[in-house]
C-alpha cells in the first residue's frame, strides 16, 4: 500500500495495482481539470502537465524497482501549450510609455525591457531591489 496526499485519491491508500489501471489515468485527468491554484484560479496548463510528468516519474522509478508493471501516467492527457499569446508593447508603444513616465521609471523601465522580463516581474520590482 501507498498514500497519496493532495492528490486525485486524497489522503486515500491505493493498492500499486489500482494505480495500474487506465480508470487510475481518467481519474487523474478529472482532477487536474479541476484543480485551482491557491488563489481558486484556474490552474495554468503547464503547471498542470508538471504535475503529470513528476507523477510520471515516480511511477517509472516504480516500474524500475519492479513495484508496478505498467506506468498508466503515460496514458495521461495534457497539453502544455499557452492558452494565450502574450502581448508585446511595440516601438512605438514604448516610446509613448516612457513619455508619461518620471526619469528614474523611464530609465528602469529601459534597463528591464531588453531583458525579457514579463509585466507581472517588472511591476514587482522597486527601486531598492
Amino acid at each position: 500500500m501507498i498514500t497519496i496526499s493532495n492528490s486525485p485519491a486524497k489522503g486515500s491508500d491505493w493498492r500499486l495495482d489500482e494505480i495500474e489501471r487506465v480508470a487510475f489515468a481518467v481519474r487523474v485527468e478529472n482532477w487536474l481539470a479541476q484543480k485551482p491554484t491557491v488563489l481558486g484560479k484556474p490552474m495554468a496548463r503547464g503547471s498542470k502537465a508538471k504535475i503529470r510528468n513528476i507523477m510520471s516519474a515516480v511511477c517509472t522509478y516504480a516500474l524500475r524497482q519492479r513495484w508496478m508493471d505498467r506506468n498508466s501516467m503515460r496514458e495521461v492527457r495534457q497539453s502544455a501549450k499557452r492558452e494565450r499569446v502574450p502581448s508585446r508593447l511595440t516601438a512605438e508603444e514604448l516610446g509613448q510609455l516612457l513619455k508619461q513616465l518620471d526619469l528614474l521609471h523611464a530609465v528602469m523601465i529601459l534597463l528591464l525591457v531588453p531583458t525579457g522580463m514579463r509585466r507581472g516581474e517588472i511591476l514587482r520590482c522597486s527601486g531598492r531591489t
